[in-house]
């Protein structure tokens, strides 16, 4: 199976309301054999490499400190 991916651009979706910086890591997936995850410039990339499902996590933090861990779960 050839991987096909696709990319989210979190800048679209995650803002600090103060019109500071939005910083985004440690992008995971649980099952890498399912897809594999990366973000680069604010875009979470997930390309597919086998069918399956997994959970994919992030964290968000904004320049005052506030940080959350989003989750997503993918299955196809």
């Amino acid at each position: 199976m050839s991987p096909t991916g696709l990319g989210l651009n979190l800048n679209a979706i995650f803002t600090d309301g103060y019109g500071g910086t939005v910083t985004y890591s440690n992008p995971t997936s649980s099952n890498p054999e399912v897809a594999t995850v990366a973000i680069v410039s604010g875009i979470l990339s997930v390309v597919k490499v086998s069918s399956g499902s997994t959970t994919v996590t992030f964290d968000v933090a904004d320049s005052h400190g506030v940080k959350k861990t989003i989750t997503y779960y993918l299955r196809g």
